[in-house]
């Protein structure tokens, strides 16, 4: 559970370390003990991200890595269909999607599009893995550097400006709803509360104030989660306007939800007082999960079974996943202070998360085991973002 010390884990953990250039192998995550069931991956992109964890051992890494290799692209093979698109705020202060590799080359696909970002916040990607497997179906909302207000991407290398401010320290939710359209909620400046906008900047006011420096989420039929400025979960829903049961969020943090399969929707959020990760459903029941939340941080919820909820622990800082069915599960890496993953279900059948790590560069997570980092660095106090 959340709130054991790193130590106490460590402790009934083997750290054993690879061989240099040993690109495949079940062993140690920056800043975490080993992940029984974690394959890591180093391809040429990324070489650099792993050489202080690795120490001499010959023979043994040249036959685990040919046995590791079939395996794993053999399991790999089994669930990639479309490799989730990823956006992230570089320490540079810009803008980079990326596309994971595809498996037969093993080599991450970079775009920017030049454009700078707000410091302390975070992009979001939307788009289906119907469309295609290219992040040119998929379009990445963000808040602007300088003040420029909500921005999006056209194509993975073109930004562009939809005139509509927002509030600082926010950052918006973009979704492709099931009409095929894509939709933006966000925090607008000047106190102006939960906004909507289309792709073209055709944005208006919700009427419902929002907690100053939280963010909203936004499900593809269009049901928007935000914290209000009653320290409050709400709800909006199109055609019936805003709703609360009166469920306090922890200050500062912002709530996560997706539409389920089924229909209906699922939020995940961080609770007030005791700090824990909650669900609240459409069905109107509520969920105290018992397992803390890291301070600073928010849930990610996606459609898997019904639903699973990928959050940063209290105490370990590790990366957690939660189920209705299966409980609290440490997937054993620790995600860097102050950032939050996110998580989204792959068409195939399996799901990813993604997350700043402990090095501060991005990590992935997928629900076959596989651990991915390209080497690229995150903006401290910012997190990366998946699309569906």
């Amino acid at each position: 559970r959340p709130g054991r010390s790193a130590s106490a884990l460590n402790q009934k953990r083997d750290f054993n370390r690879p061989a240099p250039g040993c690109p495949f192998w079940y062993g140690r995550h920056p800043g975490a003990g080993p992940i029984r069931r974690g394959v890591f991956m180093n391809t040429s992109t990324y070489k650099r991200s792993i050489r202080q964890f690795v120490v001499p051992v010959g023979f043994v890494c040249s036959l685990v890595l040919a046995l590791a290799l079939g395996a794993s692209q053999a399991r790999a093979a089994t669930y990639l269909g479309c490799p989730g698109a990823i956006a992230y705020q570089a320490p540079n202060n810009e803008l980079f999607l990326t596309e994971p590799p595809a498996y037969s080359t093993g080599k991450y696909v970079q775009y920017q599009p030049h454009a700078g970002m707000e410091g302390n916040t975070s992009p979001s990607i939307g788009g289906n893995t119907s469309d295609n497997c290219a992040v040119t179906s998929r379009s990445a909302a963000f808040q602007a550097y300088g003040g420029s207000g909500l921005w999006r991407t056209t194509f993975p290398t073109v930004a562009i400006k939809l005139y509509l401010g927002m509030a600082p320290g926010t950052s918006p939710s973009i979704v492709e709803e099931t009409t095929g359209k894509f939709e933006i909620a966000f925090q607008a400046s000047g106190g102006g509360g939960l906004w909507e906008s289309d792709s073209e900047g055709h944005g208006k006011s919700l009427e419902l104030g929002m907690e100053p420096g939280t963010s909203p989420s936004i499900a593809a039929n269009g049901v928007i989660a935000f914290h209000a400025n009653t320290g409050a979960l709400w709800i909006y829903t199109p055609g019936k306007g805003g709703s609360s049961n009166g469920l306090g969020m922890w200050p500062g943090s912002s709530p996560s939800i997706t539409a389920l399969a089924g229909g209906g929707w699922e939020v995940a959020f961080r609770a007030s007082g005791s700090g824990h990760l909650w669900t609240y459903s459409s069905s109107g029941g509520s969920v105290d999960t018992g397992f803390g939340v890291a301070e600073s941080t928010s849930p990610s919820i996606t459609a898997f079974s019904p639903y699973l909820v990928a959050f940063t622990a209290s105490g370990t800082h590790h990366l957690w996943k939660y189920t209705p069915s299966g409980g609290g599960v440490d997937l054993g890496a620790v995600v860097a202070e102050g950032s939050s993953p996110s998580v989204a279900f792959r068409n195939t059948g399996y799901w990813e998360a993604v997350y700043r790590g402990s090095n501060g560069n991005l990590w992935s997570y997928s629900s076959v085991g596989l651990f991915l980092s390209p080497g690229y660095a995150i903006k401290s106090g910012t997190s990366p973002s998946i699309a569906p």
